[in-house]
């Protein structure tokens, strides 16, 4: 665990803020590009993963706090020192997809964008839970597997690894259905029903705040991600049909 990656004194470099900030910067490099690939304009697609992270960020730390408001109900103010972690992908995801919606206006715009972002948003995911791993939060349960961690006094499972290494995994998953897609939308509605299910059976293996039983057994992000996993079937259900009705009259890909 390194909570402070540089300390020179009067200046201290956290683990988790770097990850994040480093995440968002090569995530939104790789979307402006694949942007610019797809001809759509490299400057809105800025100016849309700067809304995005931003209502990201604040949804994202709204989710952890409330999920955690015994603790922030006396401790108020750290809250919002958000660069030592605490926050909710659930909610920085619901946030920053609501922030792209108000953003692009245009149910066409909304799905074609979420398929060039699909697999930025995995790639940044995946660098951000180094950070968690970095600054010991999000951590596991207990075990003797030999590919433990040693962390907060029992040797745990390296779930912020486990979360890291599927998410990459699913970028060659993402970047293929982008290739062969039926309908504008599908790379997005994958993204999150996949990223909603690692994150079901990852929740087995997390231990501290969020493993908390919340209903019938299950966390909160377990919860959540059943949720999410029902919307996104459904949605794929519904996008699939429009497509297969709408075959000769709905824009192709890449129009608009």
């Amino acid at each position: 665990m390194r909570p402070i990656l540089v300390d020179l004194g009067i200046f201290a470099l956290p683990s988790y803020g770097f990850m994040l900030a480093l995440g968002v910067i090569i995530a939104s490099a790789w979307c402006s590009r694949r942007a610019v690939a797809a001809g759509l304009n490299a400057e809105r697609m800025i100016d849309l993963v700067s809304v995005i992270m931003i209502a990201a960020l604040v949804g994202a730390r709204v989710g952890y706090v409330t999920l955690n408001w015994s603790y922030y109900v006396s401790n108020f103010w750290e809250a919002l020192r958000i660069w030592e972690g605490g926050l909710s992908f659930h909610g920085g995801l619901i946030a920053g997809i609501l922030a792209a919606a108000v953003y692009l206006r245009s149910k066409v715009y909304f799905l074609q964008y979420g398929d060039l972002l699909a697999p930025g948003t995995a790639l940044g995911y995946a660098i951000t839970r180094i950070g968690c791993f970095l600054n010991g939060c999000c951590y596991g349960k207990a075990t003797d597997m030999p590919w433990h961690i040693h962390l907060h006094g029992a040797d745990r499972h390296p779930v912020q690894i486990y979360s890291s290494l599927l998410s990459l995994a699913l970028i060659p998953f993402l970047l293929w259905v982008d290739r062969r897609k039926r309908y504008t939308g599908e790379v997005i509605v994958y993204y999150i029903m996949l990223y909603s299910l690692e994150r079901f059976f990852m929740e087995i293996y997390r231990a501290g705040e969020s493993a908390v039983v919340f209903f019938f057994g299950l966390t909160q992000a377990q919860v959540l991600s059943l949720a999410l996993i029902l919307i996104t079937l459904t949605t794929d259900i519904i996008l699939r049909r429009c497509a297969g009705i709408d075959a000769k009259t709905s824009p192709r890909v890449g129009e608009a």
